[in-house]
C-alpha cells in the first residue's frame, strides 16, 4: 500500500521534467512531503530534494528518519555537507536544473550551493507546491477538525473561568494551558486576549490589563494537533451578576448590536461555502456587504480570512481583488470585524472547510 506521503512525492514528480529537481528548505513542506517535524524550527535540521526517479531527505546528525518516509536519507545539513550531497546527488541523477525556495535560504547556504556548478539554479515557483498542499487530504481534514474541537472547548473553558481582577496576560496563560492539556496538542500561534480598546487592534499582545465588569473580552487562539492548525475568535460581554449600572447596560446593548452584525456577515459568508466555482474575492464580498450596508465599512480594517494548515497561515488569503479559485477540500478562516476606535473590537471567527460541490 502506498503510503500519504509517497503520494504526495509522486504528484510533484509529475510536475518536473527529466533532469530536474527541487530541494526545498521550509519546514512545512519538508513535513508535508516527509513528516520529517522540526522540533526546533529556528534551527536548520533538514533539506528535502526531489527529482523525477528519487527523494533524498537530508537530516542534522542524530535525528531519527521519519517511518513514512521512504526515500534516501543522507546525514549533514551544514552548507558545506548540502552542497558536497548535492553535488554527488547531481551526477547520480543526472541533474541539469535546481529549484531553490529562495526565501527558506540562508546566504551562507545559497552561495554554497550556488559555487557547485554543475547545473542551473533557478527560483522555485512556490504556487507549485501550494497547490498540492491547498487541498487537504482525508488525514489531514481529520487532523485539522480535531484540532478546530479542541480550539473550541478551550476557548469556552477559559470564559467560563473569567473573573474579575485577571489580567491578559493570565487569561492567556489559562487559554494556552486548556489547549497543551490534549494529548498531542501545542498551539498554533501566540494567543490574542484583548480586553475593551485593546481590541480594537486585532494582532494585540496581551499585557498587563485587568479585566472589569462590564468588559468586551476578545479571544483569539488555535490549537495545532499533530502539525496541523485550527484557528478560532470569540468576542464576548463579561459582567458579574451584581453589576446593574446604567453604563453597563448600555454598553452591552451597543456590544450587542455589533456583534448580531459581525455574525450576519460571517453566517452570510459561510452559507456562500456551499456553491460551486467560488473565488476568494466572492468571499470577501459576501462578507463586507453587510457590515458596509450598516455603515460599518471602514470598521472592518483586515481580510476576511486566509487558508490554514500545516501553517497557521497558508493561500489563499480572503481579500476583494483576490481571484484564485477555490478548490475542493480547502480549509480556510472566515473572520469579519467590527472596531471601534477608543471602545471595543468584535471579531467572529471559526475555521471551515470548502467541499467544492453544492
Amino acid at each position: 500500500m502506498v503510503s500519504y506521503i509517497a503520494k504526495r512525492i509522486k504528484k510533484i514528480q509529475a510536475s518536473l521534467a527529466d533532469h530536474q529537481a527541487i530541494l526545498l528548505s521550509k519546514n512545512s513542506d519538508i513535513f508535508y512531503f516527509s513528516s520529517f517535524v522540526n522540533s526546533v524550527p529556528e534551527e536548520r535540521a533538514a533539506f528535502l530534494l526531489i527529482s523525477q526517479q528519487a527523494s533524498c531527505l537530508f537530516l542534522q546528525n542524530f535525528l531519527p528518519v521519519p517511518q513514512a518516509f521512504s526515500g534516501q536519507t543522507y546525514f549533514g545539513v551544514s552548507a558545506e555537507k548540502i552542497s558536497q550531497h548535492l553535488k554527488n546527488l547531481a551526477q547520480e541523477l543526472q541533474l541539469k536544473e535546481l529549484f531553490l525556495d529562495l526565501e527558506h535560504l540562508n546566504v551562507e547556504e545559497f552561495r554554497s550551493i550556488t559555487k557547485i556548478g554543475n547545473f542551473k539554479i533557478s527560483s522555485l515557483n512556490k504556487e507549485k507546491i501550494w497547490r498540492l498542499r491547498w487541498q487537504k487530504d482525508d488525514l489531514e481534514l481529520k487532523k485539522i477538525k480535531t484540532a478546530q474541537r479542541i480550539t473550541k472547548l478551550a476557548i469556552l473553558k477559559t470564559i467560563q473561568e473569567l473573573k474579575v481582577g485577571q489580567s491578559e496576560l493570565e487569561v492567556k496563560k489559562t487559554l494556552e494551558n486548556n489547549i497543551r492539556q490534549h494529548s498531542d496538542c501545542d498551539l498554533a500561534f501566540q494567543s490574542i486576549i484583548a480586553f475593551d480598546e485593546n481590541s480594537t487592534l486585532p494582532h494585540h499582545q496581551a499585557g498587563q490589563k485587568k479585566l472589569k465588569s462590564g468588559s468586551v473580552v476578545l479571544l483569539d487562539a488555535g490549537a495545532k494537533y499533530q502539525e496541523y492548525c485550527a484557528d478560532m475568535t470569540r468576542t464576548i460581554f463579561f459582567k458579574t451578576k451584581t453589576d446593574r449600572r446604567e453604563r453597563t447596560k448600555q454598553k452591552e446593548q451597543q456590544f450587542k448590536k455589533i456583534l448580531k452584525l459581525v455574525k450576519q456577515a460571517y453566517q452570510k459568508t459561510e452559507k456562500l461555502l456551499q456553491n460551486n466555482n467560488l473565488k476568494a474575492a466572492d468571499l470577501d464580498q459576501a462578507c463586507r456587504q453587510t457590515i458596509t450596508q450598516a455603515g460599518y465599512e471602514k470598521k472592518f480594517i483586515h481580510t476576511t480570512g486566509h487558508g490554514l494548515g500545516i501553517d497557521i497561515h497558508e493561500p489563499p488569503s480572503i481579500y476583494k481583488t483576490n481571484q484564485n479559485k477555490l478548490l475542493k477540500n480547502m480549509v480556510l478562516t472566515i473572520e469579519p470585524g467590527i472596531y471601534l476606535e477608543g471602545k471595543f473590537g468584535v471579531r467572529w471567527e471559526n475555521t471551515v472547510f470548502y467541499s467544492g460541490e453544492p
